[in-house]
């Protein structure tokens, strides 16, 4: 049986306009509704009703001056927390031209940072969480010199020995897998390594085109070979074809990626589990070196899986 693509507008048509509008009156805006909650958002916009359902939102229909967007990026110290502040206002200001004057007092993307600057920067926070979402630079720059747990030392979570409980737990704070990865990374994939997926995000709204457990799946293997001859293999589930997941994985140049094996079954559930299964099994051969692509770096092995 081949596996078979849903459009995302299927999970749009599936709520109603009364459900997506009681979830509206949760939130004071639309930045906040469509972050926290896309999935009723985008089915509210596939009904051209957003506006109505957010008719009591503060703010609809801004009328931003270049001075309101000065007076904004005053307040933050790099253009990640202004942005993740107000993507309405960051927009403004390089569709204005105000970059320069906006972001003169940010700290830029070049920045030439030592291992003490790395160190001076990870004191100012006290969990990597924290610091990971307050500078997510200078984390990566930490995380690819190798100092990272030495200047996370401070840190009450650089060493934390999660129970499955207590990940469970954590997960159930946040309503998307996408939220609960940028809050928690080092849960998230503490989670993902324990293969605690279904009991940890059974409760998260499925993103807006993301994986389903009840419709049919796809378990699917990619070799991947790299710039310098290395031979990986990705493995994955999808409920679309594996060749229109391969365009969403974000490769690195020079990266080449062919498949070689699927496997399909007539649930998601079904597909997701025995994923899981292979993970634990071949845990030990998980690749951990240089990113090869931009998502789904979690399911990368040394040695063939399926």
């Amino acid at each position: 049986m081949a596996a078979l693509y849903v459009s995302p507008f299927f999970f749009a048509m599936r709520r109603t306009f009364e459900e997506c509008a009681a979830e509206a009156l949760k939130y004071k805006t639309q930045a906040e509704f469509r972050r926290l909650s896309n999935g009723h958002y985008q089915s509210l916009n596939h009904m051209g009703r957003v506006d109505e359902a957010c008719a009591h939102m503060d703010h609809m229909r801004r009328s931003i001056t270049g001075e309101m967007v000065l007076l904004a990026a005053a307040k933050y110290s790099t253009r990640t927390e202004f942005k993740r502040a107000d993507q309405a206002l960051y927009a403004a200001a390089r569709k204005r031209g105000l970059i320069d004057v906006a972001f003169a007092h940010m700290d830029t993307k070049k920045r030439k940072l030592s291992d003490a600057d790395l160190a001076a920067i990870a004191a100012k926070y006290a969990t990597r969480s924290e610091f990971v979402e307050r500078d997510n630079g200078a984390y990566q720059k930490a995380i690819k010199r190798g100092i990272l747990d030495a200047i996370c030392a401070h840190m009450p979570d650089g060493t934390r020995r999660l129970t499955d409980a207590e990940i469970i737990a954590i997960a159930s704070k946040y309503k998307t897998r996408m939220r609960f990865k940028e809050r928690d990374f080092g849960a998230y994939t503490t989670m993902l390594r324990r293969g605690l997926e279904l009991d940890a995000c059974r409760h998260m709204e499925p993103g807006f085109t993301g994986f389903r457990d009840d419709l049919p799946a796809v378990l699917y293997q990619y070799r991947m070979t790299t710039l310098d001859g290395q031979v990986l293999h990705k493995v994955g589930i999808a409920n679309r074809p594996p060749a229109k997941r391969l365009l969403s994985m974000g490769l690195v140049k020079g990266v080449s990626a062919s498949l070689v094996s699927t496997i399909h079954f007539q649930s998601g559930r079904d597909a997701r589990i025995r994923e899981k299964q292979l993970h634990k099994q071949f845990s030990c051969h998980r690749y951990t070196g240089c990113p090869v692509m931009k998502n789904g770096t979690t399911e990368l092995f040394t040695v063939p899986v399926i």
